[in-house]
């Protein structure tokens, strides 16, 4: 909540976009657990102009270090539901 507040006082862009877009954009950012803030690089809600509703809107952008972590934690779930298989295979005497 407060990468957001310090995000829409220090940006007068992010302030001119619709607020409900921008609402929006963080929601997405909170469930996949990402802070907002521009210098750590997890995630951006970037303001730009919507011709086809003729004002600015914000948008999630995934950062580069929330591509990582999520490629990360998809290695580690693939990891955790392969040994789990495993385990269950030996169990019923299939593996």
């Amino acid at each position: 909540m407060s990468s957001l507040l310090n995000l829409y006082n220090g940006d007068p862009n992010i302030q001119a976009a619709e607020p409900m877009s921008i609402i929006s954009s963080a929601m997405v950012a909170a469930s996949l657990d990402l802070p907002v803030d521009k210098n750590l690089g997890y995630a951006w809600i970037v303001p730009f102009y919507d011709s086809k509703k003729g004002h600015k809107v914000a948008q999630f952008q995934l950062g580069y270090k929330g591509t990582f972590n999520w490629h990360y934690g998809l290695a580690n779930i693939k990891r955790s539901t392969s040994s789990l298989f495993m385990k269950v295979s030996s169990l019923n005497g299939t593996g």
